[in-house]
């Protein structure tokens, strides 16, 4: 399932087996909310290297829906991504104000902005749309205490998502012996910036035994000092053999110091997100191609560049 090549430190990399893929490790993985990555198309996506992404299940069962995305084959064939697929469970998006009417134990009661519809999404429900989406790996559902709430706010979010993780686990397990599928599940911990709570969730989810560990609840304000320190608070008590996984973390220079403690997967709208407000990453440093000085510059974005922007467009 996940194989460790070559370490220094605690930084290593690998293979993550999802069936007949091997997607080397570390990887960073666009986001593909409802099965696209924004402004780019799966054969781009495939064509620039990138060898696995993320949808978000809830969403997806919105509109289109589960089950007009199942008969026309999984999200790999309604994509045309032959990659990896991660689906999000989502719990951050479900519990936005948006949708979010009440949350318990048993799951979320939220509002179908398309429809007005009033319905519960529960963990059971969870893992039936990420199994029938056709994703190589799902994400237990977890509940996200966004950052600066208080400490009753904290614990009861860590509280829901132990609770929904271990129902998670056993509804996937006997999906995967009905439609013999071959799907991973990742649990998440959660805990925010409070090392304690960081720690008691890890080692609460480690414990549960899925295929992969994810940290939740983390760039979403905080600063880079208190988000690295959560990491490491987690890093240290999760299972080393297993792949872990930083959910929303996109800054290259993020990425090279969470691969130091032993991150092994990202994701993020951080690329695509920058390249749209003209904000480009190369070589040399950033680029703000909206900028005057770059109105009659007739140079590629980046010199010495073989990608087919910089071959074929000026600044």
């Amino acid at each position: 399932m996940f194989e460790i090549k070559d370490t220094d430190g605690s930084a290593r990399t690998g293979f993550l087996k999802l069936g007949r893929k091997r997607i080397k490790t570390p990887f960073f993985m666009p986001v593909a909310t409802r099965a696209t990555i924004k402004a780019i198309t799966s054969d781009e996506a495939e064509k620039i290297g990138v060898e696995c992404l993320i949808a978000n299940s809830f969403l997806l069962s919105l509109t289109p829906g589960v089950e007009t995305i199942s008969k026309l084959g999984g999200l790999h064939r309604f994509m045309n991504f032959s990659k990896g697929i991660f689906t999000d469970s989502g719990g951050f998006q479900v519990l936005n104000k948006n949708f979010l009417l009440k949350k318990s134990h048993e799951g979320v009661l939220f509002k179908n902005p398309y429809t007005g519809e009033k319905k519960i999404y529960t963990p059971n429900l969870c893992m039936q749309n990420q199994l029938h989406l056709g994703s190589d790996v799902a994400m237990a559902l977890d509940d996200v205490a966004h950052h600066g709430l208080d400490i009753k706010s904290y614990t009861d979010a860590i509280k829901r998502t132990h609770f929904w993780a271990k129902e998670c686990l056993k509804e996937h397990e006997l999906l995967k012996k009905e439609y013999s599928s071959k799907q991973l599940l990742f649990g998440i911990c959660q805990g925010g910036i409070r090392q304690n709570y960081r720690e008691f969730s890890t080692l609460k989810i480690n414990k549960m035994n899925f295929d992969g560990y994810a940290l939740g609840g983390l760039v979403i304000g905080e600063t880079r000092e208190e988000l690295f320190s959560s990491v490491k608070a987690a890093i240290d008590n999760f299972d080393r053999h297993k792949v872990k996984y930083l959910m929303g973390l996109g800054s290259p220079t993020d990425i090279v110091r969470s691969v130091g403690f032993g991150v092994d997967c990202f994701d993020s709208t951080y690329p695509t997100q920058n390249a749209r407000h003209g904000s480009l990453l190369t070589d040399t440093g950033r680029v703000r191609i909206l900028s005057k000085k770059y109105k009659d510059d007739e140079n590629p974005i980046m010199e010495n560049c073989r990608c087919k922007v910089c071959k074929n467009y000026s600044r």
